[in-house]
């Protein structure tokens, strides 16, 4: 098995990619492959994942975190992670799979599915976790890192089989084609799911997130007025 690593390379993409829209957009856009659009998107959550395992270690350290920043991290993985990139997998990816050649019933579609609802019962139990009346204790804390490793360890362990496995055999499969169709059903369903604005939000806080606990420039200031209590 791929285990979870904070040093692996692909958890170490650039900062750009949660860089606030107005910096990406001064870049030229280039359109994308399907595929190509589903590995950058790896690539942000493997980031976050860095960033999670970075305070699980300041939590374990008994270093009070700000409720507020947790409360970020799940809802990047809930809405960017979940909402936004596994439905483009299921509802898009997985059928096209289908049309192309690819059995949707096949043993590795069964078990990219349950990896979903896996991750799905993980973010349940550390958004409960933070929900306790008693967070700050020791008891608590320690339930929510670890139900953060096995989310650490099961999404990158994920985005490592779809990387190496899926995608490659997509990219068999397809033409260019099929590629910019596949690019085209994605902005379709983004659209359809309304999420563009807040994705774009929800990114910007978690760059953010990045320059407190990783030292990535200096954070703005919280509406408190401070940059974090961390």
């Amino acid at each position: 098995m791929h285990s979870y690593d904070v040093n692996h390379d692909l958890l170490m993409g650039p900062s750009f990619m949660f860089a606030p829209a107005k910096a990406r957009n001064r870049v030229k856009e280039v359109p994308m492959k399907g595929t190509e659009v589903l590995r950058e998107e790896h690539k942000k959550i493997l980031k976050v994942l860095h960033l999670l395992d970075t305070i699980c270690n300041r939590l374990k350290k008994e270093e009070i975190i700000p409720i507020d920043h947790l409360k970020t991290i799940i809802r990047f993985i809930s809405d960017y992670a979940d909402a936004f990139h596994h439905a483009k997998e299921e509802d898009v990816l997985l059928p096209f799979l289908d049309k192309t050649g690819m059995p949707k019933n096949g043993k590795q579609i069964e078990e990219i599915l349950e990896e979903h609802l896996l991750q799905r019962s993980y973010v349940e139990a550390m958004t409960d976790a933070l929900a306790h009346s008693e967070f700050q204790s020791s008891e608590t804390i320690k339930k929510f890192v670890s139900q953060a490793r096995n989310l650490m360890g099961l999404l990158s362990e994920h985005i490592f089989k779809e990387d190496t496995l899926l995608l490659p055999w997509a990219e068999r499969l397809f033409t260019q084609s099929h590629q910019e169709e596949l690019d085209r059903e994605f902005k379709a369903l983004e659209k359809e799911k309304g999420l563009t604005k807040k994705i774009e939000t929800l990114c910007e806080d978690v760059h953010n997130l990045e320059k407190i606990y990783l030292g990535e420039g200096k954070p703005k200031p919280t509406c408190c007025g401070c940059t974090g209590h961390g």
